[in-house]
């Protein structure tokens, strides 16, 4: 079984997983999973199980090789990723580990008409991704960070915890919080944070 060694990667770090505790949550040896990410593919077995841990987009199935363009985004993807000026690892912890991939990850154009469960199809990679179209994020808010990365319901989301989310991403080398409130696409207008010196400060 053909297995998207791209996707795979952008699963584990969805979900804040090193290769042992992805194996772990998919039941195998964390040496089979390295063997795994470096031929591209397992026996169906191991396939489903490691759908069922990470989600079944990083199976390929006969047919549905993705494209030139969409691979090329998933590379440049996990490049910007692996490429972060991060603390230490000791000392952050796995929330704040996605938060970083989350804001710096590129994004369609038309970003502000989407609404969240688009958006939360774009994360999820169930669609073709055109590298050509993808943009750098400039600006970002607590219920983008709380409804398409972490999957909750916006109702769900306290004052405290925008302001938790908030404090990390002005931690992320490049960001500080916007002057005053703007407008965010479905969630309204919101306070967030804007990557220094871009024109949506001024939105």
């Amino acid at each position: 079984m053909k297995i998207d060694v791209n996707r795979l990667e952008l699963a584990m770090r969805y979900r804040g997983l090193s290769n042992k505790e992805a194996a772990s949550v998919a039941g195998i040896q964390a040496t089979l999973l390295s063997r795994i990410k470096a031929r591209g593919s397992c026996s169906p077995a191991t396939g489903r199980k490691l759908a069922q841990a990470l989600g079944s987009d990083i199976i390929i199935h006969p047919g549905s090789e993705p494209s030139a363009d969409a691979e090329a985004v998933w590379h440049e993807y996990l490049s910007q990723i692996k490429s972060l000026q991060l603390p230490p690892e000791d000392d952050v912890q796995p929330l704040e580990l996605r938060i970083y991939a989350f804001v710096q990850a590129r994004i369609l154009p038309h970003w502000e008409r989407l609404n969240i469960y688009q958006r939360r199809g774009f994360w999820l990679a169930k669609e073709s991704f055109d590298a050509r179209y993808a943009v750098e994020r400039v600006k970002v808010c607590p219920a983008e960070i709380w409804c398409e990365l972490l999957q909750r319901d916006l109702n769900e989301m306290s004052n405290k915890d925008a302001t938790h989310i908030n404090s990390i991403i002005v931690t992320v080398p490049g960001w500080s919080r916007a002057g005053k409130p703007m407008r965010f696409g479905p969630y309204g207008v919101q306070r967030g944070c804007i990557k220094c010196n871009n024109p949506a400060e001024n939105r």
